[in-house]
């Protein structure tokens, strides 16, 4: 163990090695020193140094010593006739944050400690990579993220419908617009959150009406325009062959030409219907129901959507389906309407057959008719 003497204190190696630095330096008691030289005592670890020399930059004196200065943290302070320079192993941790990375040289500490070093404040919603109590680490790159919030609005459109309404003084099958309808506009307020001025979500927390949608109002006509005629039994005598009834009406149906004439007389057997020309149609089934006869004035709209023509008839949909190919022919013979179609809906459970005329409708009247359905 050697021993060096300090003013009235003594200076002990203790087990370390005491290092003696030759260059321009002098070891061993004050009395030994140049006339101005200042001792100091530089210790790292169980390492301990007494140096005499005139020199005032303690990081010189310490490189002069052997040390690389760069990679030790130099802790000086004054003793009693000497200063001590402790070296302690330094270490490098960073802060990146606002877009800069801050670094620092320490020996020690804790993630808090490094931030209140770099004068770098973390706000309530700021996010930080590791934990503030955490130990520092050599290299140790510690991030943080700046979170604000903002609120922010958008607008969208709110699409008009459209309503219809019935109009009793319209013709049936017409439309007309009374109102005009245009789209709205609604409010979105989103609560986003940006993290380093990036959007990272959004929250909507409520909406409000700008403008009101306006419904375009559209009236449809239900008024149906019609003379019809149900007179009930009302005939005439043709003498030219003894029979009763109005003689025909053309059938315009399909582009053929019938007539429902009384003296047009039909043979029905076997499923199957022959004409008095020769003309056959084949039947599935045969309906016994109450005919009348009616007249819509040029123009008029069935429920099927095609006009009123002689050939479309009139039943209950349950009944005889719209679209559904019949023959007609009066229960007593008179009658032979021919081949029609169901494109319209009568007021009851009948057969309503359609005439150009109000005569034609008084002469048929109200009879009972066999309605062959046609395969």
């Amino acid at each position: 163990m050697r021993t060096y003497g300090i003013g009235k204190r003594l200076i002990m190696g203790l087990t370390g090695t005491a290092i003696a630095v030759s260059c321009g330096l002098s070891m061993g008691s004050p009395a030994d020193g140049a006339q101005g030289d200042r001792y100091y005592l530089i210790s790292h670890g169980m390492d301990i140094a007494i140096v005499a020399s005139d020199q005032e930059d303690v990081t010189a004196l310490v490189s002069q010593c052997g040390y690389d200065a760069s990679k030790f943290i130099l802790d000086v302070s004054a003793g009693d006739g000497y200063t001590a320079v402790t070296l302690r192993d330094a270490m490098e941790a960073s802060v990146t944050v606002d877009g800069e990375t801050l670094t620092v040289r320490a020996s020690g500490g804790t993630v808090e400690q490094l931030l209140e070093e770099l004068n770098v404040e973390l706000a309530a919603d700021d996010i930080i990579s590791h934990s503030k109590d955490e130990a520092l680490r050599d290299g140790m790159v510690v991030r943080i993220y700046r979170v604000t919030f903002e609120e922010e609005y958008t607008d969208e459109t709110v699409a008009h419908g459209t309503k219809y309404t019935d109009d009793a003084t319209m013709k049936k099958g017409t439309e007309k617009t009374v109102t005009e309808g245009s789209d709205g506009t609604k409010r979105l307020y989103y609560r986003v959150k940006y993290v380093d001025g990036v959007e990272d979500s959004r929250e909507l927390v409520r909406e409000e009406t700008v403008k009101e949608a306006v419904d375009t109002v559209i009236s449809r006509g239900t008024k149906v325009e019609t003379k019809k005629t149900d007179t009930g039994k009302n005939t005439t005598t043709n003498k030219s062959n003894g029979t009763t009834g109005k003689t025909n009406a053309t059938n315009k149906n399909n582009g053929t030409t019938n007539k429902t004439n009384t003296t047009h007389s039909v043979t029905v057997k076997d499923g199957t219907i022959t004409t008095a020309s020769g003309e056959t149609y084949k039947y599935s089934k045969v309906v016994n129901l109450k005919a009348t006869a009616y007249s819509y004035s040029a123009g008029s709209i069935t429920a099927s959507g095609a006009p009123v023509q002689v050939g479309i008839v009139a039943a209950k949909p349950s009944t005889l389906p719209q679209g559904t190919r019949v023959y007609i022919v009066t229960e007593d013979g008179k009658y032979t309407y021919g081949p029609a179609i169901v494109g319209d809906t009568p007021g009851g459970d009948i057969i309503d057959l359609f005439y150009e005329t109000e005569e034609e409708c008084r002469q048929f009247g109200v009879r009972q008719a066999n309605v062959y359905v046609l395969s």
